[in-house]
């Protein structure tokens, strides 16, 4: 659902220009690496004194918007001509949204019944979210519903809730049949 909202913020409201170090105060050189960065930025900061406390934020604040810049670039200069159509034409990924709802009723079914139906029951229905069936704020909200739906099905649900470490060990060696 993430994504869903992510690119929704990108498709309403696109990033107007590329971030630089000069936006965030920050001079052409950085004055600590990436991975120095790192490893300052998982110590408590009152450890340090104030400018160079601002100094990291700024840094830190440059990279995340510098990555988030990155990111819609390649999401707005890779995406599908068909799916760009869609999003342009519904105002939101309606394809995500056609795959998240899916998943959802795909995770249902297989927390109450212990198994998934193919060809999926609700085929019509996904084509129709496909379809625009939904506005974004619908989609979401039925999202949101569902997802909190989710934690009652998994706590009604009779299957396991891990793995059986041992079974899955003794199938993988059955299945590659290590004894011949």
């Amino acid at each position: 659902m993430n994504d869903i909202k992510k690119h929704r913020q990108w498709f309403i409201n696109p990033p107007k220009e590329k971030p630089t170090r000069k936006m965030f105060g920050l001079t052409d050189v950085p004055k600590i690496s990436g991975e120095g960065l790192q490893a300052v930025s998982n110590i408590n900061f009152d450890y340090f004194n104030e400018s160079f406390r601002d100094e990291i934020k700024r840094e830190l604040e440059y990279r995340n918007a510098k990555q988030s810049w990155d990111n819609y670039i390649s999401w707005f200069n890779n995406r599908n001509p068909k799916r760009k159509d869609l999003e342009e034409r519904y105002g939101y990924d309606v394809k995500h949204c056609l795959h998240l709802f899916r998943l959802m009723t795909e995770g249902k079914e297989l927390l109450l019944t212990g198994k998934v139906t193919f060809p999926l029951p609700n085929k019509n229905e996904l084509l129709e979210i496909k379809n625009g069936k939904y506005t974004y704020d619908e989609a979401i909200g039925l999202a949101e519903s569902f997802d909190k739906q989710m934690d009652v099905w998994y706590n009604e649900s009779t299957l396991p809730h891990s793995a059986d470490k041992k079974r899955l060990t003794d199938l993988y060696f059955e299945m590659i049949d290590i004894d011949n």
